[in-house]
């Protein structure tokens, strides 16, 4: 459950960068009026010849939300410091709940709603196709409470899985039975 860093927020509203030509060409160096507010970090920025190792630098390629923001095909390793610290500081710390966690609870659910409809000594075409809807029904609200969970207490829970999986359980109980 280690968190994750949450890059959906545009990079203007986490750092600001500044070159370091420009910091000392500034004569009012130490004349930064929110400084004691904010945290400072002094990274390699885009120059190759810094980073990790010599010949290695401190790249890595740019997740797809901060590609939208920033069109750059690279992240570097300041800008993805930067989202960590701010995440830390702003208490934005994006837990992901574990797959496997929610496909048990998903075969739990599965197996309760197989046990109930073979309770059903038939299930007409209709009575299986209301089964479908609400089943999808089921899986859809699941995906909007997951959505509403990741948007409001940075929780993310995996959805393709566990819903493909409680799908499966519950379209092969509804299938006909064709007995000899």
């Amino acid at each position: 459950m280690q968190p994750l860093i949450d890059f959906s927020i545009p990079p203007d509203q986490i750092y600001t960068k500044i070159p370091a030509w420009k910091f000392l060409e500034n004569s009012d160096n130490n004349k930064f009026p929110l400084i004691s507010k904010q945290v400072v970090l002094i990274v390699s920025g885009n120059d190759p010849r810094l980073g990790m190792a010599p010949g290695q630098p401190d790249y890595s390629p740019a997740p797809s939300a901060m590609n939208y923001w920033t069109q750059q095909s690279s992240l570097i390793g300041g800008e993805s410091l930067a989202y960590m610290i701010h995440h830390f500081l702003t208490q934005r710390l994006v837990i992901p709940i574990p797959d496997i966690w929610m496909i048990g609870v998903a075969i739990i659910f599965s197996k309760i709603a197989v046990f109930a409809l073979k309770k059903q000594s038939y299930l007409s075409a209709k009575l299986r196709l209301q089964i479908i809807i609400a089943s999808l029904g089921a899986v859809t609200a699941y995906g909007i409470a997951a959505l509403q969970l990741y948007i409001s207490a940075a929780v993310l829970l995996p959805w393709f899985l566990p819903s493909s999986i409680f799908l499966a359980y519950v379209l092969f109980a509804t299938q006909r039975k064709h007995h000899a």
